[in-house]
Parts: C-alpha cells; sequence; structure tokens
C-alpha cells in the first residue's frame, strides 16, 4: 500500500519535489503503526529481511548517526557562500550527501522499529533520526532561495557552463517553477497555523473503543485495527454487530472530528491563498495538484469518469450478493468472505507472480527473482510486529525492503503482488538515475504496483482449476477495482466537495456526514435497491487518513486506471507500450509523473486509461455471471 507522508515535513509548494523525500517515496505504507494480528503459523525466520544489508551492527548505525549531526552541522556555514555555478554546485553536492546518508539511516531505524512496535530501544533511534532530518529541512532552506534570487536564466546557463550541476538540474528547475508559491511568513492567526498543524481529527477524540462477543465466544475490541480485522466475520449477525457498535462509537464523537476537520480545511485554505493560489474554485485543489504538477483535469477526469462507471460497479455488487446467497445486500456485507478460502503458500506466491509478469520481461522478472530469494521481505506476522504491509526504498544504493504479514489468502496474496511492484519499480529507478532523481512521485508510484496485480490476477485466473476457484479468482480481481477504484474516487469526490464547502462556512461533523452520506449511497446503489446504507454509515469519513493528507486518495484510483491501460496493452503483445512502461519506471523521478506517464501514452486526463478498466471490469463480470449461473 502507498500513503503518502513527509519524511522531512516539507511543503512541496516552497521546497523542490527531489528533497522533500516522502514517506511515500521511501516507505509505503499503512498510516498508523498498530500491532499485527496474531499470526496462522509460526514465524519464518527465513522470510525474515536481512538489515545488515544497511548496517552490519546497530554500533555502525549511531556511529554514522554522529558523523551525519557533524556533517549537518558543516551545511549551515554554508550560507551565504553561493555566488556563482561553482559554489551552487559545492553546496548542492554537500546538502545532496547528508540527505542521501540521513536517508539511510532513517530506513534502517523505522525497519528496526516495525519489527517490533514496543522495543523501546527502536522508538529512540527513530525519534533521533527524526529531529536530524527537521534539522536538516532548517539547515538548507537557504539553498532554494538563493537558486530563486539567481533567476531562471542564471540558472540555465549555469547547468550549461558548471559539469555536474546537471544532476541537480531538476530540482533548481522545479524550485523557479514553484517559487511564485514558496510559502512566505504565515499570515494567519496562531489559531489557525495550529489548526494546521494539529494531530489527526480521529487521534484527538479519545474513543471508548467497544468489545463484543463473536458467536465464536470470542471477545473482539473494536478499535480501529481490531475493526479492519474482524469486519470480515464469516456469521453475518456478527458483521451487523461490528459495523453497527464500531461506528456508533464514532458517531459520538461526530461534532468534535467535524470541527477539527473543518479547522484544518481553513487552515489549508488559508494557506493555499497565501501562497498565491487564488486563481482557481479550490485553492487546497490547486496547491496540493501543484506538488507535482498534475493538471486538474486529471481530478475532475476522475470523478467524472467514477460517476460513468457506476452501472457496472452495481452490476459488481449485485453478482456479490448472488454469489454470497444472500436476500439482499448491506454496507455490513462489504467485507464477507467470498466463497471457499484459497490458500497459497509464500513460496506459491513467489511462483505465480514470477510467471504473471512474464509479458514485462525476462529483466523485470530478474529483479523480482533476486529479491524474492534475497532477504529484502519481512514475510509472516509476529507479536508486536506493524501491522499491514508496505514496501520501503529510503537507503539508495541498497534495495528495498518489503514489509508483510502474509497468511497465504487471496486478498493477501495480491498485497504481495502490489508491494513486489512497488519494489521493481524503485530498483529500476535507482539502477537507471543518479541519487537526486531517484524518488518517484506519489501520482505515479501505484501504476507499477497495481499493474503487478493486475498480471497477477491474470495468472490466477490461467492456473484456476475448477468453476469454484475461477469464480473465487474473478472475485478477487474484481476486489481491486472496488477497494483502489471506487472507494478511492468515492472520497476524493467528498473531499473536494469538502473542502469547497469549508471555504465558505463551518461545517459542522453532521454535515460533513449528510455529504459523505449522499455520496456512499450514490456509489453504492442505496436508492437502485442494489445495497442498503444505514444512515449511520454517514460517519465513514471521520476515520479516513486523508482527513491528515489531503488529496490522497485520488491517486490510488487513476492510477488503477494507468495500470488497466498498461496491462491491457502488454497483455495483447504490444512491445512498443512494454518498452514505454519500463522506461516509465526506469526515469524516476527525472520529470513529473503525470509527463511520464503520457509519455508512454497513458494520459490520465482522457477517458482512455478509464476505458481500458471498463473493458478489463465488464469481462471480468460477465464471465462471473455466466459461472454464478452455473454453479
Amino acid at each position: 500500500m502507498i500513503k503518502h507522508q513527509n519524511l522531512f515535513k516539507l511543503k512541496v509548494a516552497h521546497v523542490p519535489k527531489v528533497w522533500a523525500i516522502t514517506l511515500a517515496a521511501l516507505c509505503l505504507c499503512s498510516p498508523t503503526a498498530t500491532f499485527a494480528q496474531p499470526a496462522p503459523q509460526e514465524d519464518h525466520h527465513r522470510e525474515k529481511w536481512d538489515l545488515t544489508d544497511l548496517y552490519s551492527s546497530e554500533k555502525l548505525w549511531e556511529n554514522t548517526f554522529k558523523a551525519a549531526q557533524i556533517k549537518l552541522d558543516k551545511l549551515s556555514k554554508f550560507k551565504g557562500t553561493i555566488k556563482d555555478a561553482k559554489s551552487l554546485l559545492t553546496v548542492l553536492n554537500a546538502a545532496s550527501h547528508v540527505r542521501e546518508k540521513t536517508a539511510k539511516l532513517y530506513a534502517y531505524a523505522s525497519l528496526r522499529h516495525d519489527e517490533n512496535l514496543a522495543n523501546i530501544t527502536a522508538q529512540d533511534r527513530l525519534e533521533k533520526i527524526a529531529s536530524l532530518i527537521a534539522h536538516l529541512e532548517e539547515d538548507t532552506a537557504f539553498i532554494q532561495t538563493q537558486i530563486i534570487l539567481f533567476g531562471k536564466s542564471n540558472i540555465e546557463k549555469f547547468i550549461v557552463q558548471q559539469k555536474g550541476l546537471n544532476r541537480h538540474a531538476f530540482f533548481m528547475r522545479n524550485a523557479l517553477r514553484l517559487a511564485p508559491h514558496r510559502k512566505p511568513k504565515f499570515a494567519g492567526t496562531t489559531a489557525t497555523r495550529r489548526a494546521g498543524t494539529a494531530p489527526s481529527p480521529l487521534a484527538t477524540a479519545k474513543i471508548k473503543w467497544p468489545t463484543i462477543l463473536l458467536a465464536s465466544g470470542e471477545a473482539a475490541h473494536l478499535n480501529v485495527s481490531g475493526y479492519a480485522f474482524y469486519r470480515k466475520e464469516a456469521f453475518r449477525a456478527d458483521r451487523q454487530t461490528i459495523f453497527e457498535r464500531f461506528w456508533t462509537a464514532v458517531k459520538k464523537h461526530e461534532a468534535l472530528i467535524g470541527s477539527a476537520y473543518t479547522a484544518r480545511i481553513k487552515a489549508q485554505t488559508a494557506e493555499a491563498k497565501n501562497r498565491a493560489f487564488t486563481d482557481s474554485s479550490v485553492p487546497t485543489l490547486a496547491a496540493s495538484l501543484e506538488t507535482e504538477n498534475i493538471p486538474k483535469a486529471v481530478y475532475i477526469k476522475l470523478i467524472t469518469a467514477a460517476n460513468h462507471l457506476l452501472p457496472t460497479f452495481h452490476k459488481h455488487l449485485r453478482l456479490r450478493q448472488k454469489a454470497l446467497k444472500l436476500p439482499n445486500l448491506a454496507f455490513y456485507d462489504l467485507y464477507a468472505p467470498r466463497g471457499a478460502a484459497q490458500q497459497h503458500s509464500l513460496e506459491d506466491a513467489k511462483n505465480l507472480l514470477i510467471e504473471a509478469v512474464t509479458p514485462l520481461g525476462n529483466g523485470y522478472k530478474s529483479i523480482l527473482q533476486r529479491g524474492l530469494y534475497g532477504n529484502w521481505m519481512h514475510s509472516y506476522p509476529s507479536a508486536k510486529k506493524r501491522s499491514g504491509a508496505y514496501m520501503q526504498d529510503a537507503a539508495y544504493g541498497v534495495h528495498p525492503f518489503i514489509l508483510l504479514n502474509y497468511d497465504g489468502g487471496l486478498q493477501s496474496l495480491s498485497t504481495f503482488a502490489h508491494e513486489w511492484g512497488h519494489a521493481a519499480h524503485s530498483v529500476l529507478a535507482a539502477r537507471h538515475n543518479l541519487y537526486e532523481t531517484s524518488k518517484y512521485g506519489p501520482f505515479i508510484a501505484e501504476v507499477s504496483s497495481t499493474t503487478s496485480e493486475l498480471f497477477l490476477h491474470n495468472e490466477l485466473l490461467d492456473n484456476a482449476v475448477g468453476i469454484s476457484e475461477r469464480i473465487a479468482a474473478l472475485q478477487q480481481a474484481l476486489a481491486t477495482f472496488e477497494q483502489t477504484f471506487f472507494q478511492q474516487a468515492l472520497f476524493a469526490e467528498f473531499e473536494l466537495a469538502a473542502h469547497n464547502l469549508a471555504q465558505f462556512a463551518t461545517l459542522s461533523g453532521a454535515e460533513l456526514s449528510a455529504l459523505y452520506l449522499k455520496l456512499l449511497r450514490k456509489y453504492y446503489g442505496h436508492h437502485e435497491g442494489v445495497m442498503h446504507i444505514n444512515a449511520l454509515y454517514g460517519i465513514g469519513w471521520a476515520t479516513a487518513s486523508a482527513l491528515t493528507h489531503p488529496y490522497n486518495a485520488f491517486k490510488y484510483a487513476t492510477s488503477l486506471a494507468g495500470a488497466a491501460l498498461f496491462t491491457e496493452q502488454i497483455g495483447h503483445g504490444n512491445v512498443k507500450m512494454q518498452a514505454d512502461f519500463l522506461s516509465t519506471l526506469s526515469a524516476g523521478g527525472s520529470d513529473y509523473p503525470y509527463t511520464l506517464l503520457k509519455k508512454a501514452g497513458v494520459d490520465l486526463a482522457t477517458n482512455v486509461p478509464y476505458d481500458a478498466l471498463s473493458t478489463r471490469m465488464k469481462l471480468l463480470l460477465d464471465e462471473l455471471e455466466v459461472l454464478l449461473e452455473r454453479n
């Protein structure tokens, strides 16, 4: 999963993309660190990552950290020394060197921390490196200021004249592009500034999470991670109780969470206007898109396309009801188990994925083979390990690392393919770029991962034995569209509407819930009789990670559309599209994500990628409909 959070806590509206290294580029992970659920099997030592690839010992990490502190202290002394191209190169190289070393320190600290969230030593180490990173941001801010003072004409001359400066060209040009929106001294009130940097609205609510007794006799504690785990219960009455008790607990804090969210939007709006994003109907959207130079048409096209595809989504939900053999479909059936559970060992998963990506060529396959058998991955759940899954590629010159909590189910298998898609992307980006342009942006990151998923689904369908197994594979393939496209598009539409309305009025929690409920019922076909959506579930907006990371959800949906087009064309033997796909991954962060995809024939401001997504989904649905009739 890819969830973008700032590593250096930088606002890219005033700090260029390459230097604003994000956790999205470094750690593609869940937004909150929670314990993994107990493993169904013993932990497998041979399926753990080898962090000695980063540092041979914790003592070496400590020594490197101390050396980085010294180098950071020296960086601030460069202020006022940039007079020409040569001195500019000296400072840029010095800063880049410290950033590269600091990112590697972060990689080790975060990975070691996530092995055991109760490890106090690991927590302290992570806090140390986070503090160092914060100082790094402050101590290098003067560099961008000087680049802007030089101006475009001088910078272009410097790039031509000074050998070695070209490696920083994208960074400097991006700084100049964003110069009109560079963050000035904030003009808002103290209260507004605090609202913009406040903790997650949900985190401040102090919700008393319920514990219920399941039909099996098990006590289920329904905090956020517990809800995500237990909502898949097979017994329908249990699912209903889980949904109702969890969301009732959140609903009690609707006013508080709504007030905090609205205050955050107003703070973000004030900051966007303060950065001269005043020619847009929704300044926060303009500011967010400008970060990666994404046209507004991309966001609008996603919402338009998603609404156009709702009849197809509704057919998927009706077939879900039929497969579950239910008299009606309710919102609490959303995560109900889909038939007999298929299990795939980790070795099966490796073999399936390697075969699945055959259309991407031997070079791509060799990357996966090297990683899958090279101790890059922490595979199984274990006590106190972080939940969820992510790929982290913070350490340039060292391979990526993958955290999984693999349980052998089809969803876990899809997650496995997803994270290895990220890993292959990172390997190619690092292989073909210097450090300064090796980190790609969030908008493009999920394209490679979801392409990997789609090819895996093709492989599962090709290998399915019997009707039941094929139905399960079809349902898993369709679940990706539901979760990655429609659910994310729904929230993207909600977020845009909320930010637009909150500019002019203070929205209450109840008003936000009414807005979300309206969209939820539209997407899930409540009024068409497809799925019943209880009014209680309008509070669903309150637990979304986008409350703290605005305009992030849409990137998952657009990426899946791009992946659908790549998969369709490459699967049909389009050699040029295969080459363009690999070139796009290999480009890393050397150009803007939208531009890279457009060069490869995937223009997410047009209907073409969404047509490919629609075609794929309809083919899967048509086959599933026939098989359910026969089964």
